[in-house]
């Protein structure tokens, strides 16, 4: 028979069992919970981004400071097929600079309206961009769109501009030098004597001064140097074995030896230009690439790390290869008069890597004009070609110097033009042949017996020239009727 002491052992133990068997159990709980990937952050850009930025002040950027920030956005999320890359524009930002941190925030929405100026085309709206800055580090004395009003009549472009959420964007200025407030005075007894064998100076730590690379943007395909200036910041000593290892995006190629630069020493203050030979992809789409620069030494007192990332934001644009050919210009017209001589056909070919975007036809010259108007073909892809037809009037007779303007838009918005320029014959209608226009059929008198020239000379030439323009007239309906099918095909694989 058990006693009551050994009863109460068996329980304690039972119960010690059961411990160690829930924990048992809830190991592999706590260690799989432990192993799961944090949950995913939302994208913060919500499809805005920034193509390109400048600052107004050169050099650091201090307490206090104050400066214009001028910033460009693409929005990829308001596009439609006439507006297919996204809704750019730029905006101007008066900031004054706090001393803390260098991130520069502002949230982006569209305000839209009914526009008021009376010259623009009946159901024009204007979208306004509209920024609010949200950060610690600046603070704004005027916010203002720099950039024209984006005037539309697209109107869903401007449904997309009116349902977009707010956008937060964000943007490093690595130019901010972050204050530090001087520490208090210790007691003379505790401020060690000055090394002389090694001046006070600063530099533990690094920032971008300037960059430079010969202008705005880049060409694709084309090397060039890119020119930057670093200055020590904050700190007491200098920074010894300073090294810059150069890390350009897949888009560049750097010149072999170059992607390492060893400087030396850097003392109070200083500024130390770097130079970085790179050659950017002829194949590569227009847009902003990054650069990144690591620089890294250690402290002259106390050997201990210094270490800085500074990344460059490089434009990078494709050459314009828009080309006209295949030019078919008239020679002789007759004035005010549309008979057939003034088929003019033309051929656009796009060479270049990007698309050709807008691009409309039209003839010009005193006195010359189109029956069809300027002529809008629409956007040209990369590596392909598309044409116009058009008919050309004239209103008076001479000796007329014409040009055919194609008018249209690159991928920076940019609107350009090209002109082919011909000479054309205008005749008065007086000096028509008088055979031209008579009736085959119709009997002809033949001419006075004085007059010298047989009358069957004057029946060969009428009829001739009656049939030269049933030709020429035949020839031009059937190109217009070619060239009208040919753009009906091309309208319908757009829409599928």
């Amino acid at each position: 028979m058990m006693t009551k002491t050994n009863t109460r052992r068996v329980a304690m133990t039972i119960a010690v069992l059961m411990a160690v068997l829930v924990m048992v159990a809830c190991v592999p709980w706590f260690v799989v919970r432990a192993g799961e990937p944090p949950a995913a952050e939302p994208d913060s850009s919500q499809g805005i981004q920034i193509t390109s930025y400048t600052v107004s002040k050169k050099g650091s950027i201090v307490k206090d400071d104050q400066f214009s920030l001028t910033v460009s956005y693409l929005d990829t999320r308001v596009t439609t097929d006439d507006s297919p890359k996204g809704l750019e524009y730029t905006i101007e930002y008066d900031l004054t600079y706090s001393g803390k941190g260098n991130i520069f925030q502002t949230d982006i929405y569209y305000n839209t309206n009914e526009s008021t100026d009376s010259s623009d085309p009946p159901s024009t709206k204007i979208i306004a961009p509209v920024s609010n800055v949200n950060t610690a580090s600046f603070s704004t004395r005027a916010t203002t769109v720099t950039s024209s009003a984006i005037k539309t009549t697209d109107n869903a472009l401007l449904q997309k501009a009116k349902t977009v959420t707010l956008a937060p964007v964000t943007l490093v200025l690595n130019q901010c030098v972050e204050y530090v407030a001087p520490p208090p005075p210790e007691p003379a007894s505790s401020i060690p004597e000055p090394d002389s064998s090694e001046p006070l100076v600063i530099g533990t730590g690094f920032a971008l001064k300037s960059v430079d690379f010969g202008g705005s943007e880049v060409m694709a395909g084309t090397s060039f140097n890119l020119n930057l200036t670093l200055i020590a910041t904050s700190g007491t000593y200098s920074v010894n074995n300073v090294a810059v290892a150069v890390t350009p995006s897949e888009q560049f190629s750097i010149a072999a030896g170059a992607s390492n630069i060893y400087i030396g020493t850097v003392r109070p203050g200083a500024t130390v230009p770097v130079t970085v030979p790179l050659t950017p992809s002829a194949t590569v789409a227009a847009g902003s690439y990054p650069v990144v620069m690591s620089v890294s030494g250690v402290n002259a007192h106390d050997g201990a790390s210094v270490n800085a990332e500074i990344t460059v934001t490089i434009p990078i644009a494709q050459p314009e290869r828009f080309e006209i050919s295949n030019v078919q210009a008239p020679s002789m017209l007759t004035a005010g008069m549309d008979d057939g001589s003034g088929f003019t056909s033309v051929t656009l070919v796009n060479k270049g890597k990007g698309t050709i975007y807008n691009v409309s036809v039209n003839v010009v010259g005193e006195g010359l004009s189109s029956s069809e108007g300027p002529q809008f073909i629409g956007n040209i892809a990369a590596g392909s070609e598309n044409g116009a037809d058009l008919t050309v009037l004239a209103a008076t007779p001479g000796s007329i110097d014409g040009q055919i303007v194609v008018t249209y838009e690159n991928e920076k918005g940019e609107e350009k033009t090209l002109t082919h320029s011909f000479t054309v014959d205008v005749q008065d209608m007086g000096m028509i042949d008088p055979g031209m226009g008579m009736d085959p059929m119709m009997p002809i008198e033949p001419p006075p017996e004085n007059q010298g020239i047989p009358y069957w000379f004057w029946i060969i030439l009428g009829v001739g020239a009656v049939t030269a323009v049933v030709i020429t007239v035949a020839v031009v309906k059937k190109r217009r009727a070619k060239k009208a099918a040919a753009l009906d095909d091309d309208f319908d694989e757009d829409r599928e």
